[in-house]
């Protein structure tokens, strides 16, 4: 939807709740995937704020992998 309205030539950023870092894993992927597809292309994947200093370290592994092994 915001890609819509801003134009496809502009670049997104965002946006995964990062308190979905203490889910398992599973989700966590699932989650990550279900951004990158919505947001498309020309998109800078991230946590929609900081993380928490008590985020489990697996959670922050699984989301940046996640990304890294994304295709479109």
């Amino acid at each position: 939807n915001s890609k819509k309205i801003i134009g496809a030539e502009k670049v997104l950023q965002g946006n995964l709740d990062p308190c979905l870092l203490f889910a398992d894993v599973n989700r966590i992927k699932k989650e990550t995937i279900k951004m990158l597809h919505d947001f498309g292309g020309k998109h800078i994947a991230n946590l929609g704020h900081g993380v928490y200093p008590d985020t489990p370290l697996e959670g922050v592994r699984c989301f940046v992998n996640t990304v890294k092994e994304f295709n479109y």
